[in-house]
């Protein structure tokens, strides 16, 4: 069964959740736009002195980081391709 199918079904996704919340010390759970949760949470832990790495594809949370960012040292990587060397 693909990923999203398996999250497509309710059921499946709450207990996927409740697994990874009781795995993880830290974990969110956002009721509305996650791209805006990740920046947030990424930006209190930062501040309590630890670094944080953001793994995302998505255009949307590197505008938002970009947008919102304070002075802060940020690292951007681009993945290679599958079969390719560095």
């Amino acid at each position: 069964m693909r990923h999203d199918e398996f999250l497509f079904i309710n059921e499946n996704t709450a207990q996927l959740i409740d697994t990874l919340k009781m795995r993880f010390s830290k974990t969110y759970q956002g009721t509305g736009d996650a791209d805006t949760l990740i920046v947030k949470t990424a930006f209190d832990v930062t501040s309590e002195g630890h670094n944080v790495i953001v793994v995302e594809t998505d255009i949307d949370l590197l505008a938002i980081l970009l947008s919102t960012t304070p002075s802060l040292d940020i690292l951007f990587m681009k993945p290679s391709a599958v079969g390719t060397s560095p």
